[in-house]
């Protein structure tokens, strides 16, 4: 099975990513940032969500209130506001209960889990390249990020999918290094 994501809930996910969905009947997820949605240029709109939420293809889930790293974070009233206020504030103006939390800049840590898991989420995604896998659990559930607009195209699309096994251990080792001060 493949999962589409989006993070940010730029208002390019309306005007190219919603018509081809709807052409295709591909079903996606959006992550917002509360404080930008209907607030910066290039974001989107209530009423898109609304619209986009509408037609059943669509779910929204929180990317918490303003996008800070909550890896970063050093107060546990920081890391609530981002993550519980984000779920609370999300589901009340889309109408649906977040379940979902994809972190921003994808770090996760035991306390950030923690929170997670207490506010009652079901799961958050990184922004790790990878396949997610039962041992990783729910919280930390990997993706095959594409980032840029022009150079994918669904062949690239279907190598990074055919081989993201064999990939995945790399960025493992690479987020080893990190930790270890390499």
């Amino acid at each position: 099975p493949v999962v589409i994501t989006f993070d940010d809930g730029y208002d390019d996910n309306y005007i190219y990513a919603y018509p081809i969905l709807k052409k295709y009947g591909f079903k996606a997820t959006v992550f917002l940032i509360y404080d930008f949605t209907d607030t910066y240029p290039g974001y989107l709109t209530w009423q898109q969500i609304a619209e986009m939420k509408e037609s059943g293809l669509i779910r929204f889930e929180s990317h918490t209130m303003t996008h800070a790293n909550l890896s970063k974070l050093t107060s546990a009233d920081e890391l609530r506001h981002e993550i519980t206020d984000s779920q609370r504030l999300l589901s009340e103006k889309v109408g649906n209960e977040m379940r979902y939390i994809a972190y921003p800049g994808g770090a996760v840590n035991p306390q950030i889990e923690e929170i997670h898991r207490s506010s009652g989420y079901r799961g958050g995604f990184t922004v790790h390249y990878g396949l997610s896998t039962p041992a990783k659990g729910p919280y930390q559930m990997d993706r095959i990020p594409i980032f840029g607009a022009n150079m994918h195209t669904m062949s690239r699309f279907k190598l990074r999918l055919k081989y993201a096994p064999l990939i995945a251990p790399f960025e493992d080792f690479r987020l080893w290094l990190r930790a270890k001060g390499f």
